[in-house]
């Protein structure tokens, strides 16, 4: 579940900015943590908003609202596997539902490594026997990379095949959420 509050005024204690901020807070359900400590869980929450902030933040157009905060809002409610990389495409699909200017959606698409294979979009299960995993996130109008995340061994030839994989995939789900879009506004 995501949702987006904003342009609203920002809080004086960042002073004035030429630009607008976007803030980003991702949260799991207790019972999505699947019995992790809450350190932990606090710790992963804190590392799933910063990355979903450098993710979109190049997607907005800030310098149309200056003086203003956006904030997103993502809210974990089951834990299937890619769940940063669905926050990421949901949270770009709410801003621009929001009314906010975006240069281009941001799809996110995770891509684990089992062995000799590449899968797309890994579950739990499957993300708990990888040995590396990469997530991207791709403005495809724009062919520009907003979050590049890189973790486990990986041989050159297996990340160039993980990022055209994820590429190829980030272009039909910027279709999928363009379509939800339109129908969403004829509706």
């Amino acid at each position: 579940m995501v949702g987006v509050y904003g342009p609203r005024k920002s809080e004086s204690k960042f002073g004035f900015s030429e630009t607008g901020r976007l803030t980003c807070d991702v949260r799991l359900t207790c019972f999505a943590s699947h019995g992790m400590g809450k350190q932990q869980q606090q710790s992963l929450e804190r590392s799933m908003s910063e990355s979903m902030q450098t993710a979109l933040m190049a997607s907005i157009q800030l310098d149309k609202i200056p003086k203003s905060c956006v904030d997103v809002f993502a809210m974990v409610l089951e834990v299937g596997g890619s769940d940063l990389a669905v926050a990421i495409s949901a949270a770009s699909v709410a801003l621009a539902d929001a009314g906010i200017e975006l240069y281009d959606l941001v799809p996110a698409c995770q891509v684990a490594k089992l062995g000799d294979s590449l899968l797309l979009d890994p579950t739990v299960t499957e993300e708990s026997q990888q040995g590396g995993r990469a997530l991207l996130a791709f403005m495809p109008a724009c062919n520009e990379v907003t979050q590049l995340n890189l973790k486990g061994c990986w041989s050159d030839p297996d990340i160039r095949e993980a990022l055209e994989l994820s590429m190829g995939a980030c272009l039909q789900l910027r279709t999928a959420m363009r379509e939800a879009l339109l129908a969403n506004i004829s509706s």
